[in-house]
């Protein structure tokens, strides 16, 4: 596989400085990205098919969904399927939304994904309704839109010519993230599993196994031509996963070397450590509308107590 990141780079900064600018695959096919203004930008990415468009990511609220689909109506040609990559509020829930602009579009997710959008144990959905009030959905219009179109990692479907093919990684910062793999065209959607400039949110994430799954995407897709991941900019493999590696090891090797004395974190120590992430990522984006300082010491109160 030949390489050419200069090539590469300038296409992609093309499709970031320009609204709607497309990577072109060739035949027919290209990708597009809506990105959600800050604080907690999210992307929506658009893969278009010669006769359709594909959404990865129906973002977090119904008036960021409408301008999403305002964008995407400027392709000029019908969705034809929605992909909800994590079983996360800010990317599905706008889905009501493109529901109803697009009833005939297939909406595509893992069954962990549906089950924690349908019963939201962890009550983030309640808790994103109680935030947001009328630009949210409430657990019964949620429910109202769920995935129709169950996937499995490996699973592999063709739209109007376009393959791809699901990777369901479970356990890291959600009950699974699906990644969608375009193999004929060496591009990967990394849902959140690789991501570079975001806070990490860490409530529920599994550090270790979130970390090995870096070294898979890394063996399995290091040699694709581009990441898309679920916020921020797209890039080469090789320098996203290396940023998504520091960031988590920087979170767990602190922890734990703080908990090795005596298995607790005292407020010196935590300070610290937030100090020491602060110092290393202070340009990283906020995440849940968290001011970025209180989310860092918050995961580090949420993951050690997991360890």
């Amino acid at each position: 596989m030949t390489f050419r990141p200069l090539a590469l780079a300038i296409t992609v900064l093309l499709s970031l400085t320009q609204p709607l600018a497309a990577l072109d695959l060739g035949g027919g096919y290209g990708i597009r990205t809506y990105a959600s203004p800050d604080p907690d930008s999210v992307n929506s990415h658009l893969i278009e098919t010669p006769d359709g468009v594909i959404v990865i990511s129906a973002q977090r609220t119904f008036s960021q969904a409408d301008r999403a689909i305002a964008r995407t109506r400027r392709v000029g040609k019908p969705v034809a399927a929605i992909v909800i990559p994590v079983a996360h509020t800010d990317h599905f829930g706008g889905l009501t939304r493109w529901r109803s602009a697009y009833p005939d579009a297939q909406v595509i997710a893992a069954a962990a994904t549906v089950e924690s959008m349908r019963t939201d144990a962890q009550g983030y959905i309640a808790s994103r309704k109680e935030a947001l009030g009328p630009d949210f959905p409430s657990q019964a219009q949620v429910i109202a839109s769920l995935p129709d179109t169950i996937v499995a990692d490996g699973d592999e479907m063709t739209i109007d010519g376009l393959r791809l093919r699901f990777r369901d990684l479970p356990d890291n910062n959600a009950p699974t993230n699906t990644m969608v793999h375009l193999p004929d065209h060496d591009v990967l959607f990394t849902s959140e599993v690789v991501e570079d400039g975001v806070t990490a949110f860490l409530r529920d994430a599994d550090l270790d196994i979130w970390l090995a799954q870096l070294d898979q995407v890394a063996r399995e897709f290091g040699d694709v031509r581009i990441f898309y991941p679920a916020h921020r900019t797209p890039g080469a493999p090789a320098p996203l996963i290396a940023e998504a590696r520091a960031h988590l090891s920087l979170y767990r090797d602190g922890i734990d070397a703080a908990l090795a004395d005596d298995g607790e974190i005292d407020a010196p120590e935590q300070a610290a450590l937030t100090a020491r992430i602060e110092a290393a990522y202070p340009d990283y984006a906020e995440v849940a509308r968290v001011p970025r300082a209180e989310l860092v010491a918050a995961n580090i109160r949420w993951q050690a107590d997991r360890r």
